[in-house]
């Protein structure tokens, strides 16, 4: 059996959509786990219509505690076999859970798929698409596209970084001890996905278009919080960290130093020099960006990778031109504006 798991915080307007994409699938042996995660709007009396409606639904609510909190309760209250991850305002195709269950994909141990840039491409019932495995030494491009994401293959659409668009086996959650991280609020898929490779041995990429990710700017992962810091800084240590266990951070360190320079140009581009910060704060954000040892580590190696967009940017903070670095960032917050 199938477990989907979709967390769920004030999510009325989208829900209702979503939902009715898994329960909509052309396999119909699944568990639909709706958690919500201490919602104020409508959302409960949604969760507990679909309750009614299908016994395959079932609805467990707790106070907010976050997403990670809402996938660890998903993933405790799992029955299935797989584990497919959904947010509450995307929508999958007809035929994902039916790709996951095919027999070829038994002894498998992670199935990950392409995302659709519009809805209307997801891929109609009965699509198969083409299969890429990786094993043994391949599936170390797994990890070093996690740390530094790229299309694998040429052309391809899979989100390395997200838990959405892919299919968990359970046993191995469950040995490894592998869960969302709560002290992260972004960047945790990204941890979990690292934790799950270097578990699995056998991986396989089915270049379907099946999930859609419907961009909102008032997304959690779109604000402009200042606790950015604490939870990038706590994520590029975790990183490492994991990286050292497994004997894997000196062959991966440029990889791991693009991901930790990517984390600092967020820092700078949606915490720091946004439109309206006040000197003193910029300043301060500033003395804490220079005295933080893996973001000097990292920037000794802003110039090996990365998109030239990228490298200049960082070469104009290293050399302290903060007017420039300042003017590229409101050029940003007004082209997204």
């Amino acid at each position: 059996m199938l477990s989907v798991i979709i967390p769920i915080y004030n999510a009325e307007r989208y829900l209702r959509r979503c939902v009715e994409s898994v329960l909509d699938s052309a396999y119909p042996e699944f568990e639909l786990i709706l958690v919500d995660d201490g919602s104020t709007d409508g959302c409960p009396s949604i969760c507990r219509d679909f309750a009614e409606q299908d016994c395959r639904v079932r609805v467990f609510r707790q106070e907010h505690q976050g997403a990670s909190a809402a996938r660890n309760r998903g993933i405790r209250e799992s029955r299935g076999e797989w584990l497919v991850f959904v947010d509450a305002d995307d929508r999958i195709s007809r035929d994902l859970l039916s790709l996951i269950v095919r027999e070829e994909h038994r002894a498998l141990d992670l199935l990950f798929f392409d995302f659709a840039e519009r809805e209307e491409e997801l891929s109609p019932s009965g699509h198969t698409g083409k299969v890429w495995l990786y094993e043994g030494e391949d599936v170390a491009q797994l990890t070093e596209r996690t740390l530094v994401p790229r299309p694998l293959p040429e052309g391809g659409a899979v989100n390395f970084i997200s838990c959405c668009g892919r299919a968990y086996r359970k046993s191995i959650l469950e040995q490894a001890d592998i869960v969302f991280s709560q002290e992260l609020f972004y960047g945790e898929d990204r941890m979990f996905n690292l934790e799950y490779l270097f578990r699995a041995r056998r991986c396989a990429h089915i270049s379907a278009p099946v999930y859609f990710y419907a961009y909102h700017g008032d997304s959690a992962s779109h604000s402009y919080s200042p606790a950015l810091f604490e939870n990038h800084t706590a994520l590029a240590e975790k990183i490492k960290t994991l990286l050292t266990v497994q004997g894997r951070y000196a062959a991966l360190e440029r990889e791991y130093a693009s991901c930790v320079l990517d984390h600092l140009v967020s820092l700078l581009v949606y915490v720091v020099f946004i439109p309206g910060r006040e000197t003193s704060e910029r300043r301060a954000f500033l003395r804490q960006i220079w005295v933080t040892a893996l973001f000097q580590e990292a920037l000794g190696h802003s110039w090996e990778s990365g998109s030239l967009q990228r490298r200049m940017f960082l070469c104009a903070f290293r050399w302290r031109l903060y007017f420039l670095v300042d003017w590229i960032c409101w050029c940003v917050h007004r082209w997204r504006g």
